[in-house]
């Protein structure tokens, strides 16, 4: 049994917060652990912003995916909304591998990252969500934490390794 799936949304460059420096730290640092110990990593990507857009965006960051190549429990993942959930849960299920435990990062909080995992928490009330806020970043400088309410869903900080919850 696994313990955790790594997620990782939208780290493309098109985001102004994806391309902060230590964001990238962060995320690298969990991919990097979430290797040593075999876990599964799914990657997002949101392909454009609208149907109207003429150009899919950037991938993920060069220097993410040169970190993932040749995983061979890693999975990347289009996606089209805010809400990746269900692109996770396919991964999951390519992987043969139960949902029961997630580790989110990526960009942009107030946004993909909160829908994702409140898609992940409503989906799977069993499951448990830690949301690293440490490997989490948005463009749009809006704190949003205290939106992370359901119960399975955990902030966490990797700095002190303690969840907690936001009233």
């Amino acid at each position: 049994m696994n313990e955790y799936t790594l997620v990782i949304v939208d780290m493309q460059p098109c985001f102004s917060a994806a391309n902060d420096p230590q964001t990238l730290d962060a995320i690298a640092a969990e991919i990097l652990k979430a290797k040593e110990r075999r876990m599964p990593i799914v990657t997002l990507e949101i392909d454009c912003f609208s149907p109207m857009q003429d150009e899919r965006n950037p991938r993920t960051h060069k220097r993410l995916r040169k970190l993932l190549e040749g995983y061979s429990l890693h999975r990347m993942e289009e996606k089209r909304f805010n809400d990746g959930s269900w692109a996770v849960l396919y991964a999951l299920d390519r992987f043969d591998v139960e949902p029961r435990c997630f580790r989110v990062c990526g960009v942009n909080t107030d946004a993909c990252i909160l829908d994702t995992v409140l898609g992940l928490a409503k989906k799977l009330p069993k499951g448990r969500i830690f949301v690293v806020k440490d490997a989490c970043n948005s463009s749009h400088n809006r704190d949003c934490w205290d939106k992370f309410t359901p119960p399975n869903v955990f902030v966490v900080s990797n700095e002190r390794r303690v969840a907690f919850k936001h009233n």
